[in-house]
């Protein structure tokens, strides 16, 4: 009987395992052919960079916005970005980094150099110059981008940004993000899969943010940083720009030698420790706007108004554009 039982038992186990596993193939081959999808490929000066563009919007109000994403992101990140902050009053221009989808890892993978595949991608657009927002792991290129192309940026514009303090700097190697990244290298999409199912607050935590304050938000906050969340998938196709993110040093900059009307928002309570590098940078660039925020974690949460409100506050008083909503 009680053998029975245990077969039993063990024969529903791997019935659910079965079931769990062709769940995970229909969402990641989902996942796979939006992304797949969703891009174009350029073949620039710098090689083949893959992006996606706002060119329908005929009537925009604005510059060219040049979105460049963060760590585990790519072009579908920053898209997601540049409508969270501009909705259609701008084109948006978002590459995926080097290493991430179907952007190529090169030799160099440095800040400096994705700047300059920055700028090859807009002359192959025929872009003079944008408005550049990096975020997070993405602020560097975007600061390197206004240091050495400086008249092909309008206004900076720096979101949680993972750069140089001198005494308290980015805790970019977050408990677990090693575990994560081995994971992933062994093929293991569906861990993550699964963790967002089992166990989001952990995935919460590893995106820099709190669980609780997570929790506290309104059901469409919420929904924004679990779109986020899921959105890094799959993980195995960003592995490489991860990895090199992770690998790359973070140098202080000649802040003084940036040009460009700039606009700095970083979060308190970011687990990524982002403030006081966003407020090293305000106090280094001519004039800089620093938006500091007591809650909001890595990713704003409860705050994208207030944000907003205050980004197109700047960009008119920048000039950059008549009118900014």
């Amino acid at each position: 009987m009680a053998i029975g039982l245990w077969v039993a038992l063990c024969g529903l186990g791997l019935l659910a395992v079965a079931a769990t596993y062709l769940a995970y193939c229909k969402d990641i081959d989902a996942i796979r052919a939006k992304v797949r999808a969703g891009g174009r490929l350029a073949q620039t000066s710098a090689g083949l960079i893959e992006y996606a563009s706002d060119e329908h919007v005929s009537d925009r109000l604005g510059p060219p916005a040049l979105i460049i994403h963060g760590a585990s992101g790519g072009y579908d990140q920053g898209i997601s970005i540049g409508k969270q902050n501009f909705g259609d009053a701008f084109q948006i221009v978002a590459p995926s980094r080097f290493g991430y989808l179907r952007t190529p890892l090169p030799r160099d993978g440095s800040p400096a150099a994705q700047a300059d595949a920055h700028a090859a991608l807009l002359d192959c657009l025929n872009l003079d110059r944008v408005v550049a927002l990096g975020f997070s792991m993405g602020a560097r290129s975007a600061v390197e981008l206004a240091l050495r192309h400086p008249h092909r940026v309008s206004a900076l514009i720096l979101e949680s940004p993972i750069a140089y303090a001198p005494s308290d700097g980015p805790k970019i190697d977050y408990p677990g993000s090693r575990r994560l990244i081995r994971l992933v290298t062994n093929g293991a999409d569906f861990i993550y899969w699964l963790l967002l199912r089992i166990a989001p607050n952990f995935v919460i935590r590893l995106s820099g943010m709190r669980p609780e304050l997570v929790a506290r938000a309104t059901e469409i906050e919420r929904d924004k940083v679990m779109a986020v969340i899921r959105g890094v998938q799959p993980l195995s196709l960003r592995l490489a720009g991860v990895s090199n993110d992770l690998a790359s040093l973070i140098a202080p900059w000649p802040l003084d030698k940036i040009a460009a009307p700039t606009f700095i928002v970083a979060a308190a309570d970011d687990l990524f420790n982002t403030l006081p590098a966003a407020r090293y940078a305000a106090a280094g660039i001519f004039r800089a706007t620093l938006l500091g925020l007591d809650s909001g974690g890595h990713l704003f949460v409860g705050r994208h108004d207030e944000i907003r409100a205050k980004l197109a506050a700047f960009l008119k008083k920048a000039g950059v554009m008549e009118q900014a909503t």
